[in-house]
């Protein structure tokens, strides 16, 4: 297995792909997504797949959360407007799959 940007210490092989999950696929698992896209990209690493899916119907269609987005570009993380979509519609090979869990109302990503 090849080893992202020849560094031996990280731990995500190039050609895997990251599904992050959660409730409605607007905030939490979007949030994810996209930082983690654009940590790969600062680090040159490539060919990491990484994407995001709900666990429930109820906000299939719906764009990222306006919250999402604001704390996003107040980071200056790039990230694609898209409708939130339900994990059975994951691509068919999934590598690893990270559920990002409920945090409390003084959590902060940052």
């Amino acid at each position: 297995m090849e080893v992202a940007k020849n560094n031996p210490s990280c731990a995500v092989p190039t050609g895997c792909r990251i599904l992050f999950v959660c409730h409605g696929n607007i905030c939490r698992s979007p949030m994810a997504e996209f930082v983690m896209k654009d940590l790969l990209a600062r680090e040159g690493i490539a060919n990491v797949s990484v994407e995001s899916a709900a666990l429930h119907t109820d906000e299939i269609g719906n764009d990222i959360h306006n919250g999402t987005r604001r704390e996003l570009e107040k980071h200056g993380v790039p990230y694609v407007r898209r409708a939130a979509w339900l994990l059975d519609a994951a691509p068919p090979r999934i590598d690893h799959v990270e559920n990002v869990p409920l945090f409390g109302p003084n959590w902060r990503f940052w």
